[in-house]
């Protein structure tokens, strides 16, 4: 997919480079809109809104197959596990009695990590 959109971009761009960046393409035409050329610059072929509209419909398509491929198929249910440093401790692995132990805020380093 990236080649393809490279070499399109090549061979139809080559002048002054093909509006995949709607800042790109939108600020030089409301610029040249702005110092007197006229509405000329958004009718030639009347693509000037496809940079800006593509990039919200591709957001909106890249979300929708996230949630498909990937989002629905965690588990959402999952409980979070935090852990409160205070001073200077060491972290060590987590070992399988330590994951099923409840966080006390004034523990001992000792009764966290199980030294």
């Amino acid at each position: 997919i990236g080649l393809s959109f490279v070499a399109v971009g090549a061979a139809f761009g080559f002048n002054c480079g093909y509006p995949c960046n709607p800042a790109r393409d939108f600020g030089p035409r409301l610029f040249t809109f702005i110092i007197g050329y006229g509405g000329d610059v958004f009718s030639h072929r009347s693509w000037w809104w496809v940079p800006i509209v593509g990039p919200f419909i591709g957001a909106l398509i890249g979300a929708w197959l996230y949630q498909l491929t990937i989002g629905f198929h965690t588990p959402q249910d999952a409980e979070e596990k935090y852990v409160v440093l205070t001073g200077n401790q060491e972290l060590k692995p987590l070992t399988g009695k330590d994951i099923t132990a409840k966080a006390d805020p004034v523990a001992t380093p000792g009764d966290v990590y199980g030294a």
